[in-house]
């Protein structure tokens, strides 16, 4: 029959320990970079943290399949807008970056770009994975996700070096003429190509002009001595101005009779011959212009 009693209050604690949640993490090629081959390759790094206390951050972000570009397993690197080598690679193909390597990354002050393995056209598949932690150790690790692009192939511009030739007058007289004085083949000009692996066109135009009165004295090309190549290779010559020498490769598939179309170009202006105008005298500076095409990009 007696009223309540008042209340003895006390406390105790109860700790509860953070336990850091799995992040999802995604990678693409950014919508502004130049997809390329020998072109570094700006990278969109996004880190989504499902912690709704905001107490979470990114530790690491690893990329991996560096070292497995192509069909060839060729090796790629991350590097800064300078140039720079970021991360830590593992030396088999996956390069971690810091938390604060990340955050620059995501912020813009130090973009991440990927760097193809050289004259590389062609998919590139990387991982990625990141990982969180709360402030207390506690890590989590998302799962891994890929992402692609492709890099198009673009045509190199040549080296070619070149040699003065001399010539006799031609003076269309049997009695006189001799074809081997009055026109050269063309083997004083050598072309050279760093990259000839999708190599599908190379091409030489030759331009000449008095050096006196700058006019086209009217050289001519003559193919009638070319015997490496039949009617299955691909190659023309045109014998007017402009004068074009051009190789494509055998008709049924591009390929090289050589170890390439450098090669087969070598060749061909070792057996085309320049042969100068009908009683034609003096010097003519030949410009000469060389241009290259690999499969899927513009000369």
């Amino acid at each position: 029959g007696a009223d309540e009693s008042p209340a003895t209050t006390d406390s105790f604690d109860i700790t509860v320990s953070a336990v850091a949640e799995t992040p999802t993490v995604t990678g693409a090629a950014a919508e502004t970079a130049t997809l390329q081959e020998d072109t570094d390759i700006l990278l969109d790094l996004n880190v989504t943290i499902n912690d709704n206390d905001a107490s979470e951050t990114v530790s690491q972000v690893r990329i991996s399949g560096l070292n497995e570009i192509g069909e060839t397993n060729l090796t790629g690197i991350l590097v800064d807008g300078s140039g720079n080598l970021v991360g830590s690679s593992d030396g088999s193909g996956t390069t971690t970056l810091t938390s604060a390597e990340y955050n620059a990354a995501l912020t813009g002050t130090t973009p991440i770009y990927f760097r193809p393995p050289t004259d590389y056209s062609g998919e590139v598949s990387l991982g990625i994975v990141a990982v969180v932690q709360e402030p207390n150790g506690s890590t989590a690790t998302s799962a891994s996700s890929t992402f692609s692009f492709t890099l198009d192939p673009v045509s190199e511009m040549p080296d070619v070096s070149l040699t003065d030739v001399s010539v006799l007058e031609y003076t269309a007289d049997s009695t006189i003429d001799d074809v081997t004085t009055y026109k050269t083949d063309l083997s004083n000009i050598t072309v050279s190509l760093s990259d000839t692996s999708n190599l599908s066109e190379v091409t030489i135009v030759l331009t000449a002009a008095d050096s006196v009165t700058g006019n086209d004295p009217g050289y001519t090309l003559d193919a009638s001595g070319v015997t490496s190549f039949d009617s299955s290779y691909n190659f023309t010559v045109s014998s007017t101005s402009p004068l074009t020498i051009k190789v494509s490769g055998t008709v049924a598939d591009g390929s090289s009779l050589g170890t390439d179309l450098v090669a087969d170009m070598t060749t061909l202006l070792s057996e085309v011959k320049i042969v100068p105008p009908e009683d034609y005298s003096g010097t003519s500076p030949i410009t000469t212009s060389v241009t290259s095409k690999e499969t899927g990009a513009e000369e």
